[in-house]
């Protein structure tokens, strides 16, 4: 499986000044998982996605659907790069059977001083805990 470092450790804050507190992200991509550059060119990145959709398809598939399905894919990713995401990569396979099988794995850092305004994220957190908790202390009947 290969590494991806997302390496935070001198981002900067809205203020200009270093963030040295945000924690060192990394995680083992999934086999077929392929990274997206994220500050890649788009066209660029979709003559190689066509590319790549191609010989999975065929023959079984026309050049609209093919076309339609890199199209999509780009702006499913453009819409992950507007939210912020860190980290997007994807895999498109033909299962033995024949059916093609898509995944996306994408990651978006939500620092505290973002996202909505409402948000009760330590709330949210002490619930979740105690949902666990009290599912652990319940004895499951067979």
């Amino acid at each position: 499986m290969a590494t991806t470092d997302l390496g935070y450790a001198a981002t900067v804050s809205a203020d200009g000044r270093a963030a040295t507190d945000v924690p060192d992200l990394w995680f083992e991509l999934p086999p077929g998982f392929t990274r997206f550059d994220l500050l890649e060119d788009p066209e660029e990145r979709m003559l190689r996605m066509a590319e790549a959709v191609d010989p999975l398809f065929a023959g079984a598939a026309t050049p609209l659907q093919k076309f339609s399905l890199v199209i999509s894919g780009e702006y499913a990713l453009q819409t992950a790069i507007a939210a912020g995401a860190e980290h997007v990569s994807a895999c498109l396979l033909r299962m033995p059977d024949g059916e093609l099988s898509q995944g996306t794995l994408s990651v978006l850092i939500e620092r505290p001083d973002v996202g909505p305004r409402g948000q009760d994220r330590q709330g949210s957190a002490k619930r979740t805990a105690l949902q666990w908790r009290r599912q652990i202390r319940t004895p499951r009947s067979p």
